[in-house]
């Protein structure tokens, strides 16, 4: 019995890094697109006056 608990650990721990994994893909990708929403808002409306 502690075999197969120990399986299904060691699959949820590789399931859980994976899902990390995409996690961290995910936020790079919407930091990426950020900066460049940030950086045509920039070019399309110009630097902000800070009023």
């Amino acid at each position: 019995m502690n075999g197969s608990f120990d399986g299904l650990r060691v699959e949820m721990n590789g399931l859980r890094g994976e899902m990390n994994a995409r996690f961290d893909a995910m936020g790079t990708r919407i930091d990426h697109l950020d900066k460049d929403i940030a950086a045509l808002s920039r070019r399309a409306w110009g630097e902000p006056s800070g009023e």
